[in-house]
């Protein structure tokens, strides 16, 4: 039987963020739609970063550093950054990707090694993002499938 690969288990259609949403936004997105993270593409629609929920809290963890320090009267400072901070500001623009003919196990190793929970699939042509495998997605299939492993 021949290996799995990227395009056996990618979500495909993904959801998108645009690095100019505001964090909050990006917030909602991802609580409505039960994902992990996204793919971030500029206004061309070029990938450019990848924004998950660790990189939110991250961020809010700073926010309470910052309240924790300060008074009071800086509170409103501290929510104005709150609702301000876009996704640009605060994304890795390291972005780890795979191709659709990635092995499967390829995919699950790099997720480990470089300790990420998402990671986008480009086509063919290295461009486009053909979907997201998620750390979710691999444990499913690997749980289920044994001969994934």
């Amino acid at each position: 039987m021949p290996s799995l690969t990227a395009q056996d288990v990618l979500t495909p259609h993904a959801v998108m963020i645009s690095e100019e949403m505001y964090l909050f936004e990006v917030a909602g997105v991802l609580r409505t739609r039960r994902i992990g993270g996204a793919p971030v593409v500029n206004k061309d629609g070029a990938l450019v970063g990848v924004i998950t929920v660790t990189d939110l809290f991250k961020f809010i963890q700073k926010l309470r550093a910052r309240i924790k320090e300060t008074d009071r009267n800086a509170m409103d400072e501290i929510h104005q950054k709150r609702l301000k901070t876009r996704v640009s500001d605060v994304m890795p623009r390291n972005v780890l990707t795979v191709r659709k003919d990635t092995p499967l196990n390829e995919v699950m190793d790099l997720m480990m090694e470089k300790n990420v929970h998402t990671i986008p699939v480009l086509a063919e042509d290295g461009k486009e993002i053909a979907g997201v495998i998620g750390r979710h997605d691999l444990s499913l299939v690997y749980m289920i499938d044994q001969s994934a492993l």
